[in-house]
């Protein structure tokens, strides 16, 4: 295990949570394994399963699946900045996600945050 390596780690996570002091997990996550995408059209709903946090992806391998996150806002969240943060456990994640079937943003090592439209109400990402 690299020393130095866990120590900057160790002060991001410090920095990180008093910069986002308030963080709530999504429970509502969904996989689809396809193949590699096509078309902006994700799967049937009946294909995805549910995805649990620590639950692994890839095995380590190049991969292609559609990940959908539902969920509500927590109240205390409405008018707030909201972001979605990715947490994959890659070393080189590529994502895109959308949302009312129109991409909004990459994701990457570099851009690991996507605002969140903070109304009340169901929110559906891919």
């Amino acid at each position: 295990m690299n020393v130095k390596y866990e120590k900057i780690k160790r002060y991001l996570d410090i920095l990180r949570s008093t910069i986002y002091p308030s963080t709530t997990k999504i429970e509502g996550i969904f996989s689809a394994p396809t193949g590699y995408k096509t078309s902006n059209t994700p799967p049937a709903d009946e294909e995805f399963k549910p995805f649990k946090h620590g639950d692994s992806w890839a095995n380590g391998t190049e991969a292609h699946i559609w990940f959908k996150l539902c969920f509500e806002l927590p109240k205390e969240y409405k008018d707030q900045t909201v972001q979605l943060w990715l947490e994959s456990g890659s070393r080189y994640p590529q994502m895109i996600v959308y949302k009312d079937g129109k991409m909004i943003q990459g994701i990457d090592n570099n851009h690991q945050y996507v605002y969140v439209d903070s109304a009340e109400g169901e929110q559906v990402y891919y």
